[in-house]
């Protein structure tokens, strides 16, 4: 990967994002409305770009998430009318990155099936959070809400799993986009169902557009360094 390519597919990213946040800052819809549904086409593109020579299944279900969340993006513009296909399309992200980490750690192998107990705070937290939220949530999106949060923090808890199954450089990216993909849906639902945060719109997409960011190029890094198969 020619450092020149990346660190332009890197600007032309920020570009996009520094617009996009201009738009929830000035609350300008025209701004989003533009540049959100361009943030995650740019990241596939790079992504495949950079690991033409990598086709894998790690490859296919990185794409298949990235794809997924533009759906995601491109339908939640739509409002409360597309919120439940919006919630679907990112499901489906979701189980893009699951079985991209369940497949490089060997399914049920990694981390997590030496240090089961490492997974525990994850758990407690989310578990916590839910308790908070659900009785905020309408009846009729408990189940969908209820289903969507299991996919996110097992995705949490399958990029946890990976460590020292990829690269030491490549991990903490994995790891961080992961959380940071957990934080940013955390505010989207806290603001959406229980109380609205000040700022809301900015926290939310700086959030989510860091986490796929980390996500892409940690799934790049580990690509490039480790190759397309399994690490035993």
């Amino acid at each position: 990967m020619k450092r020149t390519h990346r660190q332009l597919w890197a600007l032309a990213y920020a570009a996009i994002a520094l617009a996009e946040l201009t738009g929830e800052w000035l609350v300008y819809r025209p701004l989003v409305v533009v540049f959100k549904p361009l943030l995650m086409p740019t990241l596939i593109l790079g992504f495949l770009f950079f690991s033409r020579n990598h086709r894998s299944f790690w490859q296919l279900a990185i794409a298949g998430a990235l794809v997924a969340s533009t759906a995601g993006d491109i339908l939640l513009l739509g409002g409360e009318t597309h919120f439940i296909a919006g919630l679907a399309a990112f499901f489906a992200a979701q189980i893009g990155y699951i079985l991209a980490f369940g497949y490089r750690s060997g399914w049920l192998g990694g981390h997590l099936s030496e240090r089961p107990l490492a997974g525990l705070p994850t758990a407690i937290c989310l578990s916590v959070y839910w308790m908070f939220l659900e009785p905020y949530l309408p009846p009729a999106l408990r189940i969908p809400v209820g289903l969507y949060a299991l996919a996110l923090g097992t995705m949490v808890l399958a990029a946890y799993n990976l460590r020292h199954r990829i690269t030491a450089e490549a991990w903490p990216a994995l790891m961080t986009g992961a959380v940071l993909f957990l934080v940013s849906d955390s505010l989207i639902a806290w603001n959406k169902f229980a109380h609205p945060l000040p700022g809301a719109g900015v926290a939310i997409m700086a959030t989510y557009i860091t986490a796929q960011w980390l996500l892409t190029t940690g799934a790049l890094k580990t690509l490039l360094v480790s190759g397309p198969k399994p690490q035993k």
